[in-house]
């Protein structure tokens, strides 16, 4: 499934074949604050059921808050290294959102492309 532009934001849903069905809610919001896309997330198992955050947050750099769109709780990946980062990769303005879902992909090992 491609990203889809809804509300304001792109979305992608994502099933993960393990020991179980995880479904992966995905929403990348442009946010004024860190002058960059941030990529917030929600994970269920096949049932419906939230995966528990300790699951979660077994990766430093993923935080919880309120979704700037939805209002609702979603987790998301730590922005405040990416424009620093890019900026010293010398990443042009038109390839940024495709290195940040690069980098995404990798660290959370989910194929987003």
């Amino acid at each position: 499934m491609e990203w889809e532009t809804k509300r304001g934001f792109l979305e992608k849903r994502i099933e993960i074949f393990t020991d179980q069905i995880y479904v992966w809610d995905l929403h990348i919001v442009e946010s004024s604050i860190w002058e960059c896309h941030v990529l917030y997330f929600r994970i269920q198992d096949q049932s419906g059921s939230p995966v528990s955050p300790f699951k979660i947050r077994e990766i430093e750099f993923i935080s919880q808050e309120e979704h700037p769109v939805l209002g609702i709780p979603y987790y998301f990946i730590h922005p405040c290294q990416s424009n620093l980062l890019m900026n010293e990769l010398k990443v042009k303005e038109k390839d940024r959102l495709q290195f940040l879902i690069s980098m995404w992909q990798n660290n959370l090992g989910l194929k987003l492309l």
